[in-house]
């Protein structure tokens, strides 16, 4: 299942093109700008965070882009007031 998920975020993801490693924290806040709600609308938000820690896993993110790119999805989650739905998604995840 979380590798349907991660390929879902990955097809999001390739569909822009960066050609070098010094390009990924603008990748990482493009990606949000434009893709955030698809991001939240498909319940994949967990998913992306996880494509994050890998990015700064592998030294491709620092900790301040990390922290930055979170915020901006944060932000467009308030704007759309898709916390709430996330939130009661997750709540009725753990139950099952």
């Amino acid at each position: 299942m979380v590798e349907v998920l991660i390929f879902d975020v990955l097809i999001l993801w390739y569909i822009y093109s960066y050609v070098g490693d010094c390009q990924i924290p603008l990748a990482c806040d493009k990606f949000v700008e434009y893709q955030g709600k698809e991001l939240i609308r498909k319940n994949l938000y967990r998913n992306f965070i996880l494509h994050l820690t890998n990015l700064f896993d592998f030294g491709l993110l620092s900790p301040l882009a990390f922290y930055k790119t979170v915020q901006l999805l944060h932000v467009q989650m308030k704007e759309n007031d898709t916390a709430g739905s996330l939130r009661d998604f997750w709540k009725a995840h753990v139950r099952y």
